[in-house]
């Protein structure tokens, strides 16, 4: 399915080519709540329409105020768009919502929650709260075939594809270091900008929920920002990684601001009515607040 969707990607880029100094931004959208409002950012080939379950459950259930953005032209440009464009795009949205000014807790499901991180990382936004991500590729992705079809470290590849910025190629790992946005956001790069993890700490708490059913993230622990080891496909836990020190989730952790859960969905499960039982518990420790 991974391998069948960018094959797709691939041909729509062809047939489309976006001028991107003709997007324009779509308004924001927002229901009316007492509580701290909710920011939904919605991932890869999708837009805020396809948020509707997961925004209607999230405000009848919690009685919460529910912000879902939009970039551009929504599917198109959540793939055809550079990572780093759209991000600087989402920055200047929710940085206009005077209803965020006294902090917000942000979900971002898949690429959203990379999104999400952006906006933590690179903006010099309103307060996350809570910072809750769905099965978002923290520790990137990587398909050995797809890699063989698509130079994801191109030059093309950069500008007309969003996944590229979270392609982490462990057998081209320098590539990755010097090029991927995520080596940036992950604080992988050989001198990490100081800044990431501060920022990271700002937040009150940093929730992340995966599935081994993940039939898109590879690896499906990449939710967890277990990543694939330099060199090999052999897969390593969050306390290995680069980024538990440099980008200071250790002490996220230390602090018990830091949630794994885990799921039994599959990727797009998350975001309709065959998951919300499984994430109940999260969004009510985390989201009703």
């Amino acid at each position: 399915m991974f391998l069948h969707f960018l094959f797709i990607l691939l041909i729509n880029s062809i047939l489309t080519r976006p001028i991107i100094s003709s997007i324009t931004t779509t308004p924001i959208t927002s229901i009316i709540s007492s509580k701290l409002p909710t920011v939904l950012m919605h991932g890869i080939i999708s837009n805020k329409n396809n948020m509707n379950q997961l925004k209607d459950y999230l405000v009848k259930e919690f009685n919460i105020n529910v912000i879902v953005p939009e970039i551009g032209n929504g599917i198109p440009n959540s793939w055809n768009l550079p990572l780093k464009q759209q991000g600087d795009m989402l920055c200047e949205q929710l940085n206009t919502i005077d209803e965020l000014s006294n902090g917000f807790n942000f979900i971002g499901v898949s690429q959203g929650g990379i999104l999400g991180r952006y906006y933590i990382e690179k903006c010099d936004g309103y307060k996350i709260n809570n910072f809750i991500t769905l099965v978002s590729p923290h520790g990137g992705v990587y398909k050995p075939l797809v890699g063989k079809i698509i130079e994801m470290y191109s030059d093309y590849s950069q500008l007309h594809y969003s996944f590229s910025s979270y392609w982490r190629d462990p057998f081209n790992y320098t590539y990755y270091q010097s090029i991927a946005l995520l080596a940036d956001l992950n604080s992988e790069v050989n001198n990490p900008c100081p800044s990431n993890r501060h920022k990271m700490n700002s937040i009150n708490n940093f929730v992340m929920v995966y599935s081994s059913n993940d039939d898109i993230v590879t690896p499906p622990e990449s939710s967890k920002f277990s990543t694939y080891m330099v060199n090999t496909m052999n897969v390593i836990p969050l306390e290995l990684t680069v980024s538990y020190e440099t980008l200071g989730l250790k002490e996220l952790i230390d602090q018990n601001r830091l949630a794994i859960y885990k799921t039994n969905c599959t990727h797009d499960q998350h975001k309709d009515h065959s998951c919300f039982s499984s994430l109940h518990e999260m969004f009510k420790k985390y989201c009703n607040e």
